[in-house]
């Protein structure tokens, strides 16, 4: 914003002095008016550039900034730290609190996989604390949520076995079965809320499993051309994607590029909660690759069909 301010000031400034070079020194009647207009706009438009700018508020952008000088100081201690802690790990392998220490440390300077490891070795020791187990979990996803899903999923299951009756966690592994697209996960999770016998309200969940039991019958299969398939599987992740225009995907499959084959088959674990009577809308096939195991907007379309009406069991072939 100053630079702005600056170069109309110096455009005013040039375009008088190459009027008025080699007159008098004098001014025009014509020129005052223009002059003092230009200096009204000038001291308004100081007004404006300081009332709407982070000027007054330099004591907060100070703080801020320290309180950023202060963590970036802090990651390089912890850097400097972690090869003692890992000596001391080696001579007290059984050192829980060094592990889940390490752990973090090694999350703050972004080593995520050095921390899973971590993770994983302080839960062998002790794996009671509910705080750390979630940490763990949050970490997992971030790594690769449909890969760890295992592990993800033994850990949510120590959480719900110290406290079976706790909503809060059945949601979260709600959540993650959706993010996943891991239907056959999510009727297990509706089921184990509406067996237990501590959960109230339980209408919603018995809704949502009614709702999946209704799509069993549900059956497509998306047939590749060889040429596609050598075209495209050197790509990550391959998602198969039904949806209606402007909606959300109705139904969604990844498969990894090196594991495409002539045929892949959506059923209806790989149809999103949200959607209802398939067969009646008008959809199109969409398939994109990623470089990551998650839905974004950052996937690049390799092929879009025109739209179609579904029809169970439907065989659809993708040419190159």
């Amino acid at each position: 914003m100053i630079y702005i301010f600056l170069f109309f000031t110096a455009l005013i400034y040039f375009f008088f002095l190459i009027k008025n070079s080699g007159e008098e020194s004098r001014i025009k009647v014509q020129n005052k008016f223009i002059i003092i207009t230009s200096l009204s706009l000038s001291f308004l438009f100081m007004i404006y550039f300081f009332n709407n700018s982070f000027i007054q508020d330099r004591d907060e952008i100070q703080r801020i900034s320290q309180k950023h000088e202060k963590l970036r100081n802090d990651i390089v201690k912890i850097k400097s730290n972690i090869p003692s802690l890992i000596e001391k790990l080696e001579r007290m392998p059984d050192y829980y609190v060094g592990w889940v220490m390490l752990a973090r440390s090694y999350q703050l300077t972004g080593d995520k996989i050095s921390a899973s490891i971590a993770f994983d070795k302080a839960l062998k020791i002790r794996d009671d604390e509910i705080d750390i187990i979630q940490e763990y979990i949050y970490l997992l996803k971030d790594l690769d949520p449909k890969r760890n899903k295992n592990k993800i999923t033994k850990l949510f299951d120590k959480i719900i076995t110290s406290n079976s009756n706790n909503i809060n966690t059945y949601n979260m592994l709600l959540n993650y079965s959706v993010e996943i697209n891991d239907i056959e996960l999510t009727r297990n999770t509706l089921e184990k809320i509406i067996n237990e016998t501590d959960i109230e309200n339980k209408k919603p969940y018995i809704d949502a499993l009614n709702q999946i039991s209704s799509k069993s019958n549900f059956g497509f299969t998306v047939r590749l051309s060889s040429n596609w398939i050598k075209s495209y599987n050197q790509m990550k992740h391959i998602f198969i994607i039904l949806k209606e225009d402007n909606m959300p995907p109705i139904a969604v499959k990844r498969v990894l590029g090196e594991d495409l084959k002539e045929s892949i088959k959506l059923s209806s674990d790989n149809i999103m909660l949200s959607s209802d009577n398939i067969k009646n809308k008008s959809i199109r096939l969409i398939i994109k690759s990623g470089e990551t195991a998650m839905v974004n907007d950052k996937l690049i379309e390799l092929y879009k069909s025109e739209l179609f009406k579904i029809k169970n069991n439907d065989d659809y072939y993708v040419e190159y």
